[in-house]
């Protein structure tokens, strides 16, 4: 019973700390990287940051 419930218990644990990484801690990280990608884009005078920012984001899932 008890080994259930410690098992029961691992088990919410690990999909919380998933669904926690994958809506939260996933798209932070993904919109931090194309920041930084989209000020070094445009400091190249290629895009607009804009442009290089949501053309990143699009290429990584977030946007449509």
């Amino acid at each position: 019973m008890k080994a259930t419930i410690i098992v029961l218990l691992a088990g919410v644990l690990l999909i919380g700390a998933g669904l926690f990484y994958w809506y939260e801690w996933r798209p932070n990280e993904i919109r931090k990287s194309c920041e930084r990608s989209a000020r070094v884009t445009e400091s190249w005078g290629d895009v607009s940051y804009e442009t290089a920012y949501f053309g990143c984001l699009r290429f990584k899932g977030l946007e449509k």
